[in-house]
């Protein structure tokens, strides 16, 4: 993460330097905002990096997950499902009270856009399916992925006839988190029925592409707002080349990205590694 964060101060000073004061970056370096404050979620544009949103929430997983491994074995399921349960009766009382509802959002505070978030409730359900498929076989694969794919129709449908095509926005993250989480524990179960069987989809290419879309993922706004700044939006629509100069664009972008992880990520994650076993 902090090589694009540094990649991205740069960007900000050589194009956009009256942004700079209002950025927050404290929060942008640590990804752990200040408990006392009110929610970051919905305001990306505090963030140097304004997809790292989501990071925020990764961080306070992760550190809820290292915590999680201090107890034994045998009580670490009961204990996710608890807090699950607690993360879903906090969301159902926020849904009631009106947390999402707009004019209220932005005033709510880190109890409810954060730690007891419904995102949470995603990490939650991924350790109840490691745990579940690692006790027990993956049957019918297959039959997992028509879920899967059913349920992105789904939500595509659902989006437009009754969010008006406005799902992704805050004040539906509940509905969000329900619909999202369904579809994406389809894909997981039929990737995870291939793995057992010891077959891969394209296995080299799915590695590959697997590793490095952390690197896409936070890279990918800022070569495009790069791209922006320089003109290249304006000089491709001047010369009728606007799709096909986006699909170079966006094939220059995992090519970028593939290349970080393989000659910068990996690197990285040897030596902190060493650096562990040490």
């Amino acid at each position: 993460y902090w090589p694009f964060l540094l990649l991205s101060a740069l960007l900000w000073y050589r194009y956009h330097p009256d942004l700079i004061p209002i950025k927050n970056w404290p929060l942008s370096t640590t990804l752990i905002p200040n408990p006392m404050g009110t929610t970051v979620q919905l305001d990306p544009g505090q963030l140097a990096l304004p997809v790292s949103w989501t990071l925020v929430y990764e961080v306070y997983f992760y550190i809820g997950f290292t915590a999680l491994l201090a107890f034994r074995r045998h009580t670490r399921v009961s204990t996710v499902l608890a807090i699950l349960g607690v993360v879903v009766l906090a969301g159902i009382y926020a849904v009631y009270s009106g947390v999402f509802m707009p004019g209220r959002l932005l005033d709510s505070s880190l109890a409810f856009t954060l730690y007891l978030s419904p995102f949470c409730v995603e990490f939650l359900l991924g350790c109840l399916l490691g745990e579940w498929y690692r006790r027990h076989t993956i049957r019918w694969p297959l039959a997992w992925l028509a879920l899967g794919l059913a349920m992105a129709v789904l939500i595509g449908w659902v989006n437009a006839r009754w969010f008006a095509g406005n799902l992704l926005l805050g004040y539906y993250i509940p509905q969000r988190v329900l619909l999202f989480s369904a579809a994406a524990c389809g894909f997981v179960l039929w990737a995870v029925g291939l793995d057992q069987r010891g077959k891969a989809f394209l296995p080299r290419a799915s590695l590959i592409l697997g590793g490095s879309s952390y690197a896409l993922y936070l890279s990918h706004t800022l070569w495009l707002q790069w791209f922006f700044d320089i003109g290249g939006r304006d000089w491709l629509a001047r010369n009728g080349l606007t799709v096909p100069g986006y699909w170079l664009a966006a094939l220059a972008m995992i090519i970028m990205a593939a290349a970080f992880y393989q000659f910068a990520e990996r690197p990285l994650h040897r030596g902190f590694r060493r650096v562990l076993r040490a």
